[in-house]
């Protein structure tokens, strides 16, 4: 889901994956041209048109009103290293959605290493695979995580070249993408209550949302992964 935060200030985010913290939200749809379309028509600024991508998929980004950067992205990524079969296979055989499904939330990191294992021990993620981009003189990789056991990946940028710093202050709502919410139920109960704040080692912030009770007779779950913006 994504969560609406009223009252924004200005925001110190550039649109350059160079600057660590988050970088966009995706979709994805069956269609990319189809809906990039739509997109369109209703008054979306494009910062990248429809196009085939490495990893062999179909892209296009946007701003939405307030300028956050979304991605509209069809098919699954083949992977330059693949890490767990079983995951790829499980995201494979997960059908095209007919409406926009959120995909991912990407995020910008100056050390690979050290943000795995955050995000391994305090939050239960698995790798995926990981995502050569060859042509990109920076050292440009792309590492994605599974956050839990539904579709919510985490898609970390890193490079060979240093990095600007994240902008994220604590106690600010600018306009844009804000933090990533990560459902409690795991290693990352030890971060505190429902409601709390932590930051990757990178300082972008991730809110912990304590589990729901299941609805009595029921076998009700509670939310997936989430951005707020």
């Amino acid at each position: 889901m994504l969560e609406l935060v009223a009252r924004p200030e200005p925001s110190a985010w550039v649109n350059d994956d160079l600057q660590c913290g988050i970088r966009h939200v995706a979709f994805k749809v069956d269609d990319v041209d189809g809906w990039a379309a739509r997109v369109k028509d209703a008054g979306a600024r494009f910062t990248m048109e429809p196009r085939d991508a490495t990893g062999g998929v179909r892209i296009a980004f946007f701003l939405d009103p307030d300028g956050a950067h979304i991605e509209l992205v069809q098919g699954n990524v083949r992977y330059t290293h693949p890490w767990s079969e079983e995951l790829i296979a499980a995201e494979g055989a997960t059908p095209a959605p007919v409406s926009p499904r959120l995909d991912h939330v990407a995020i910008s990191v100056a050390g690979l290493e050290r943000t795995l294992a955050f995000y391994r021990r305090r939050a239960g993620a698995e790798v995926i695979g990981q995502l050569r981009v060859g042509e990109d003189p920076r050292g440009f990789l792309i590492t994605y995580l599974r956050l839990g056991t539904g579709p919510a990946i985490l898609e970390v940028f890193s490079f060979d070249i240093p990095m600007l710093r994240n902008p994220w202050q604590p106690r600010r709502t600018p306009a844009g993408l804000l933090r990533i919410a990560i459902r409690a139920g795991g290693p990352v109960d030890a971060a505190g209550s429902d409601g709390d704040v932590v930051l990757d080692p990178d300082g972008t912030p991730l809110e912990i949302v304590a589990e729901p009770e299941p609805a009595s007779g029921t076998n009700a779950s509670g939310p997936p992964a989430h951005a707020g913006g």
